[in-house]
């Protein structure tokens, strides 16, 4: 146990920093059907989205001064609870995730899915980018006195669950890409949905519940 007070369990309803998430979703539905978007900037969007979760949780590792390493390797070897070692687990993250999105975006510039973006649908896209920022920057801070009062987060965990939070939303979204018209609207609902529910499921997580 890390803290003997414990966090009020997790409530959707009241969880604030969930709203911020639905305006950036609502956001991007509202643009998408005022403006008859294709897949494309969407798929920018949500990559936005991505890069905002991975800053976030590099901070949240950083902010650690607890925490267990148990079942933790790195290159093979175990990796002991110091402070080294968590700089080390971050900066890995940072270039692992980093590189990922790299990748991700020469594909989403070259065209290769979902089309290109024109270049009047930048600002918009940018402006959802910027909502979903603000949107776990205020979740991450928001959060930073409930988070790991139960019990030592494992660095492993918060290494690798970026990929679990992310990695469904972007296969949908590239399945997605396939779809065309009416389909739009829809598949921004269905993430919407998936988007809420990890969040919940990061936010009990975090809490030990």
């Amino acid at each position: 146990m890390i803290e003997t007070e414990q966090s009020p369990p997790y409530r959707v309803f009241e969880d604030s920093s969930l709203y911020g998430i639905l305006i950036g979703n609502a956001l991007a539905f509202l643009s998408a059907v005022t403006r008859h978007w294709s897949i494309a900037p969407l798929l920018w969007i949500y990559w936005g989205q991505s890069v905002a979760i991975g800053v976030s949780n590099v901070i949240r590792m950083l902010r650690l001064r607890e925490f267990s390493t148990e079942g933790f390797q790195l290159g093979g070897r175990p990796v002991p609870a110091t402070r080294d070692s968590l700089e080390q687990s971050a900066l890995f993250f940072s270039f692992h995730y980093g590189f990922f999105h790299l990748v991700y975006a020469l594909f989403l510039a070259a065209g290769a899915v979902g089309g290109r973006l024109a270049e009047a649908e930048v600002p918009w896209v940018l402006g959802n980018i910027a909502t979903f920022a603000i949107a776990h920057g205020y979740s991450l801070l928001i959060n930073h006195g409930r988070d790991f009062r139960q019990k030592k987060p494992n660095l492993g965990t918060l290494v690798f669950y970026p990929y679990l939070r992310i990695l469904p939303m972007h296969l949908a979204i590239i399945l997605g890409s396939t779809m065309i018209g009416v389909a739009v609207p829809v598949f921004i609902g269905l993430k919407t949905l998936a988007d809420a529910g990890l969040h919940a499921v990061e936010r009990r997580l975090f809490r030990g519940e």
